[in-house]
């Protein structure tokens, strides 16, 4: 059975398309060529979140939505715009020895190997959707070329951090602030008081 031929039979066994969607796109495919998972999403029948995440659990590989990522920045930087462009990488977490890396094949070693040997560390794929690789390495760089944060916050965050009322952020901050240990809580409520 081919890759396309199991893709498409569990899409229908978990009834994300039916029988006649896939028929269409096989079809389609058959004519005039083409990736089936490209086909299926051209053709309206699935989203690329969902289609990511079944190939991920068919191929026992993570995926992830960059929406809901931190890019990491040094690490953008330390890459560089022309590899992290040319291989279509977006690193977002690491510790001494590894870093995971948003790429839209895992299974691409020589990208995998190209990065560790950049990076010096080694590298955990995770799956994410192409276009937005594509998007956050465009928005990272646009921001950081306009005097923008370069925080690697996703846009989503930070929009709905600037819509909320800043009375309610300080509030937030301080109890943030006293709930991790940063701040004394008594200190601050005599500094207030005596300000009153």
């Amino acid at each position: 059975m081919t890759a396309d031929a199991a893709l498409g039979n569990q899409l229908v066994r978990d009834k994300i398309i039916s029988e006649e969607q896939l028929r269409t796109a096989l079809e389609f495919q058959q004519s005039l060529g083409g990736d089936l998972k490209t086909i299926l999403m051209k053709l309206g029948f699935i989203k690329e979140n969902v289609l990511l995440h079944v190939v991920a659990e068919q191929q026992h590989m993570h995926d992830t939505d960059l929406d809901n990522e931190t890019v990491d920045a040094e690490l953008m930087e330390r890459l560089g715009r022309e590899k992290v462009e040319l291989y279509q990488v977006v690193p977002l977490k690491r510790d001494s020895s590894y870093v995971v890396l948003a790429m839209g094949d895992p299974n691409d070693f020589k990208t995998v190997d190209a990065v560790q040997f950049l990076l010096a560390r080694k590298v955990e794929g995770v799956l994410a959707s192409r276009a937005q690789i594509r998007t956050t390495i465009q928005d990272f760089y646009s921001r950081r070329e306009s005097g923008g944060a370069v925080s690697g916050l996703a846009d989503k965050r930070l929009q709905q951090i600037a819509s909320m009322p800043s009375d309610l952020l300080l509030r937030a901050l301080v109890a943030s602030l006293i709930e991790s240990g940063k701040l004394d809580a008594d200190a601050f409520l005599a500094t207030a008081q005596r300000l009153k």
